[in-house]
């Protein structure tokens, strides 16, 4: 009988060993970090990777963590072997072995992820690649991946703080292993409270009941209160993340608009970095709450409108006109972009675009290159219109224009030359896109910049850029 016993408790043990570890090998070799898939609305397949405990919870450090669990591993082995050489239930056996399963397995990512895979930021990681992996031992981070948005709703506006905000529960992502602990402590709790103490006095299984009930209802409020988190750990809050974009914002203004000063890069990181110390943030928690976002575009497009509304509101504050056109130099480049560096695209729209039309207070000087740079992203295969620009120049009696059609999220420049020989008195065009039809929900575009770029100054574009093949027009005369 005792044998029997235990072979079924290896045979849990082992067995949920292989599920955990097949499902998260196979999520780091094939996932990038926090990508997902849907199962069903309310289940979704969704990668994300943390340094702490069940459900991303950390309060303490990760090589004391590690090492507390391979110690409480040990503790808990010992334990289930002595209560199958004792012969008690089975039922009792199999919770145990499942707390047990539970641990190793989250000790394996534990100790051996960091050493056998590189990381899974922006890329799928790879099995024992040839630069090492991504930290040393008992570092590695635990694979989650299972994600239950079981309510969405936003919240009433008179909640304090938290009010307007869209809720979701239940937001803590976890593995099967975290699932084993969890059902095998709850198993235990509500069944088998009395095998837990069978060798005590009646007063000490009263006082055991009381501090249990406190355990259960002081690990049970921990786990609602992440569980009501909207994102996880690590990565910025709403209220926190549309506080650092708008901030952003305005730095990348800043930046547009006094091109000549921030062309050194040390000066435009400076500037960033005052942003990340007046939110108390890193760059890299930065990094990564834009990737969770990004694949959460739902809530990131919640932000991003509230951010537009807020700073729209600042500029309405101030008067929504067309800012003047930028002073004309000799020998320096400049951002003439009169609008907003922000704008969006939306099927309800009465008109989905912006129009410019600069007339310098002295012309441009001939020859000069304009570059109108913007950041797209919304788009999706499905949609039957794109963006479409037009830059065009006027050159005393004639007109040069380019046509360009976006295709694809990304930051596109957009380049036009004037003719060598005229000066340019007007730089007009607009940015729109046909709102016919409703196969899309919104269309962004930010970082709206236009650089104008003295007759053969030095305009070469970052590495990054996708310069959308334009056509330019033939040359107009009146």
């Amino acid at each position: 009988m005792k044998s029997s016993k235990g072979w079924g408790a290896v045979l849990v043990i082992v067995l949920l060993l292989i599920l955990d570890q097949a499902l998260k090998i196979w999520i780091k070799t094939h996932m990038s970090l926090y990508e997902s898939f849907q199962i069903t609305p309310w289940f979704h397949i969704y990668f994300t990777e943390n340094p702490g405990m069940a459900f991303g919870i950390q309060v303490i450090g990760k090589l004391f963590l590690s090492l507390f669990r391979i110690v409480a591993v040990v503790f808990i082995g010992y334990y289930l072997y002595t209560i199958i050489k004792r012969n008690y239930k089975f039922g009792y056996i199999a919770c145990i072995s499942l707390i047990f399963a539970g641990a190793i397995g989250n000790i394996i990512d534990s100790v051996f992820y960091g050493v056998i895979f590189d990381h899974s930021y922006g890329q799928v990681a790879t099995f024992m690649p040839e630069g090492g992996g991504y930290a040393t031992w008992l570092h590695g981070k635990v694979v989650d991946m299972f994600y239950f948005p079981l309510i969405q709703t936003t919240l009433p506006t008179w909640i304090p703080f938290w009010g307007g905000e869209e809720f979701i529960f239940f937001r803590p992502i976890f593995n099967l292993a975290d699932s084993a602990i969890c059902v095998g402590v709850f198993v235990l709790f509500l069944f088998y409270r009395n095998t837990l103490s069978n060798s005590m006095s009646k007063e000490e299984k009263r006082r055991m009941r009381l501090k249990l009930n406190k355990y259960i209802c002081f690990a049970g409020g921990i786990i609602l209160l992440f569980a009501c988190s909207k994102v996880p750990r690590g990565i910025l809050s709403e209220k926190k993340m549309q506080a650092v974009l708008t901030d952003m914002q305005i730095a990348e203004a800043m930046v547009n608009i006094d091109y000549k000063t921030y062309q050194d890069s040390g000066y435009k990181e400076s500037l960033y970095e005052s942003v990340f110390r007046k939110h108390k943030i890193t760059q890299e928690t930065y990094d990564s709450s834009l990737v969770w976002y990004g694949k959460n575009l739902d809530i990131y497009m919640a932000i991003y409108d509230r951010i537009r509304k807020d700073l729209d509101q600042r500029i309405t504050d101030l008067g929504d006109i067309q800012a003047s056109a930028a002073p004309t130099a000799k020998n320096d480049s400049v951002d003439i972009w009169p609008r907003r560096p922000y704008l969006a695209f939306s099927p309800e729209a009465f008109f989905n675009g912006v129009v410019f039309d600069i007339k310098p207070e002295r012309n441009y000087s001939s020859g000069s290159n304009f570059v109108l740079g913007l950041r797209v992203w919304g788009l999706n295969p499905n949609m039957k219109q794109r963006p479409e620009i037009r830059l065009s120049v006027e050159q005393g009696d004639t007109i040069l224009t380019v046509n360009n059609t976006i295709t694809k999220d990304g930051y596109y420049e957009t380049r036009l030359q004037s003719l060598p020989t005229r000066q340019v008195k007007r730089v007009f065009g607009y940015i729109r896109l046909d709102n016919a039809g409703n196969d899309y929900y919104k269309v962004y575009a930010d970082s709206l910049n236009l650089m104008r770029y003295n007759y053969r100054a030095d305009f070469s574009l970052p590495a990054d850029t996708t310069t959308v093949n334009a056509t330019q027009e033939p040359l107009l005369t009146r």
